[in-house]
This record gives structure tokens, C-alpha cells and sequence, in this order.
């Protein structure tokens, strides 16, 4: 739930969050009003898209105003997002009985005996609005900001392909089109096998931001409408195949039984993850050409240009990556 506060008088814009186990401020904020922060030791934050951050300084005693009550806790240094400071379970906790309302956004508890409530901000509808008026917005905030939307296509340069290959390819283009029905039963269909009897099991379910969260949706409900996925089980199969051959005219012929036993099989494969013709390619952090198994130069200027370990997991992390290329 999102509150407007105070701290030394300057606004900050807060996160009340539950799902959040610790408390955490923004540095802007923090040097903004002059907070003294603690060297602690570092603490993995994940965040939520996945990453994971590091928060290695404290702020005790952090004070702020919330419609009109002050309040004082420890909060923990770390760079956020659209937020200057955000209120885990390590506060909510010395709250004791909380009555939370989502639909009113409304927060009410008791703290030495006396009764305090919060109202959520709710979020601000976007409309548009004339010249003058925006003339007449500038002048009493005197900042602004002017942006434009535009479409944008990603487009691939792609090399004009050999005749023959081009011809290869327009033959089986079957393979490359997106399956619309179930894989055929095979010999050895993966699953993960249960005991009989075995109830459903009652996990939490993994926190994806909502725009990630929208479109895995919308991919399996697009999937279970084609037929290509069923609601019980459903085999997946990835792989990654290399067709090497020493002349032009065998390639062909390698390509031609390789899309065969893939037809046969009813294996689908998806044409941007495929490059045909190449004279070398990228594999398994290795060059593969006609002289041969040769290191990546990328991989050689990541490890010429990477920074100083300093912890012992970085260190691992080095050597491990010097150590595949010795």
C-alpha cells in the first residue's frame, strides 16, 4: 500500500509491504536528509524480477511523519525503484493487531494505547490536456517533462542464403511452424510421478512482476486454446543440434536427413534460433570453424576486464570461468 509521508520534512513516497521482510530506504533519500548510516554485513535482497541486490549499511532509529503520527524504526540502505521508502514485516510485526482493509486501503492498529489509521494513495488516472493548460501547469510547478511514443520493429539483417539451402528450407518449412496440437505419445513422455493418493501440493506460488505475470498468461492461455498444451501434463523437448559437414554437397544432404528425421518424428523447430550455412559459429563458449575449436575473444576480454573479486563467491566465480579456458 503506497502512503505519503515525511522525514525532516522533506515528502517521501512509501511502501507499506508484506512482502517484504525487511525495512528499506532509497541512498537519495537517506542523503538527502542527512541519515548516519551503520556498516553492517551484507544482506541478499531478492527483488522482484528475480535479481538479487546487496544491502550492507543501517540507518537506526529512522524517523517519519504519516498523517501526523511519528514513527521510529531501523531501515536498511538500498537502491529502489519507484519508491523512497518501503515498510516490510520487520515493522508491520511491532504493530501488533493490524486491521487492514485492501478494498478501502486502510490500515489501523494500536500503539501504546493509542489508535492510529492510514489511508493508501490510490494511483492517478492519466488523461491528456491542452496547450494552454500545460502553459498554464509549467508556470506554477516550473518543470516538466515531454516524451513521445513510438512503434518499434526489431529488425534482423540476415544473409541471402545459398540456392540450394533456400530451397532445402522452403521444403520442409513445416518444421519451423508453431505446433497447434499435442506431441504424439513417445516411448519416454516425461512427468514427474506421484504417489497414489497424492493430494495437489499447496506451495506459494512464485511472485512475478505483473507485466511478466500477464504475459505467461497469456502465452498459456493461447497455448491451451491451440491444442499445444494440455491442462494434466505435456512434453517439452529442447535440444541443440550442430550439423557438421566437410563439403557444401554433403551439408545438404546432412540438413535433408536431419529436417526428415525431425518430420518424421513430428519435432518442430523454431526458425530465429536456427543459422544455417555458417562457415563458424558460437557453441559452448567456443569458436567452431574449419580450423578448428578455438575460444570465444569475448569470453577472453570478459576475463581481461573483470573486476576485482572481493568476496570469496566472486572469486569462485573467476576462477571457475579462467579455469574452463585453461
Amino acid at each position: 500500500m503506497r502512503v505519503k509521508g515525511y522525514t525532516k520534512h522533506r515528502p517521501v513516497s512509501i511502501l507499506i509491504d508484506s512482502g517484504s521482510t525487511h525495512n528499506f530506504v532509497d541512498p537519495r533519500v537517506a542523503k538527502r536528509t542527512g541519515c548516519k548510516f551503520e556498516t553492517t554485513l551484507p544482506l541478499k535482497v531478492t527483488v522482484a524480477n528475480g535479481q538479487q541486490v546487496r544491502s550492507d549499511a543501517v540507518c537506526k532509529n529512522f524517523q517519519w511523519v504519516m498523517h501526523g503520527s511519528e514513527f521510529c524504526t531501523d531501515v536498511r540502505l538500498l537502491r529502489l525503484g519507484g519508491y523512497d521508502v518501503v515498510f516490510g514485516t520487520l515493522w508491520l510485526e511491532t504493530l501488533g493487531d493490524i486491521i487492514w482493509n485492501f478494498s478501502k486501503l486502510r490500515i489501523e492498529f494500536c500503539i501504546n494505547g493509542k489508535r492510529h489509521g492510514l489511508r493508501g494513495a490510490k494511483a492517478g488516472s492519466v488523461h491528456s490536456i491542452g496547450r494552454d493548460k500545460m502553459v498554464k501547469i509549467l508556470k506554477k510547478q516550473g518543470h516538466g517533462a515531454l516524451t513521445q511514443l513510438y512503434a518499434m520493429i526489431e529488425v534482423q539483417k540476415t544473409e541471402p542464403l545459398e540456392p540450394e539451402l533456400s530451397d532445402l528450407l522452403h521444403e520442409f518449412q513445416g518444421l519451423f511452424n508453431e505446433p497447434t496440437t499435442l506431441p504424439p505419445a513417445r516411448t519416454q513422455d516425461h512427468r514427474i510421478p506421484l504417489q497414489p493418493g497424492t493430494l495437489p501440493i499447496n506451495v506459494r506460488p512464485y511472485r512475478y512482476p505483473y507485466k511478466q505475470k500477464k504475459e505467461i498468461e497469456k502465452l498459456v492461455r493461447e497455448m491451451l486454446q491451440n491444442g499445444c498444451c494440455a491442462a494434466k501434463h505435456q512434453s517439452f523437448f529442447v535440444t541443440r543440434d550442430t550439423v557438421y559437414s566437410r563439403s557444401w554437397k554433403d551439408h545438404i544432404q546432412h540438413l535433408r536427413a536431419t529436417f526428415q528425421l525431425l518430420e518424421q518424428h513430428q519435432l518442430h523447430v523454431k526458425r530465429s534460433k536456427c543459422t544455417f550455412g555458417q562457415q563458424k559459429l558460437e557453441y559452448l563458449g567456443h569458436i567452431i570453424s574449419e580450423q578448428g575449436v578455438a575460444t570465444d575473444p569475448s569470453k577472453i576480454e570478459s576475463m581481461l576486464k573483470w573486476l576485482k573479486p572481493r568476496t570469496l563467491k566472486a572469486l569462485r566465480g573467476f576462477l571457475g570461468l579462467t579455469g574452463y579456458y585453461r
